[in-house]
């Protein structure tokens, strides 16, 4: 679905032969939101699809839906329910 996967990992050793930019946290805190961080500051676009690993039930319609919110106007979109 996109361009551009960026995995951040502790290990990237761990990645080895994965089709995307494995890349590990700039702040050593090793915390969700130093994961984030890097990847973002990583990422070559001005918008990304941000998620965690262990995300259950990940849907393609639920990704598209959120892909067309997009405008020049948000910086941010959350889903909710």
């Amino acid at each position: 679905m996109f361009p551009q996967v960026i995995l951040v990992v502790n290990d990237p050793k761990d990645f080895l032969g994965m089709d995307a930019l494995v890349v590990t946290d700039i702040n050593p805190s090793r915390c969700s939101l130093a994961g984030l961080h890097a990847g973002l500051f990583y990422a070559d676009y001005d918008w990304s699809y941000v998620t965690v690993c262990d995300l259950p039930f990940v849907s393609e319609k639920v990704i598209r839906h959120l892909l067309r919110q997009r405008d020049d106007d948000k910086q941010i979109i959350i889903p909710k329910t």
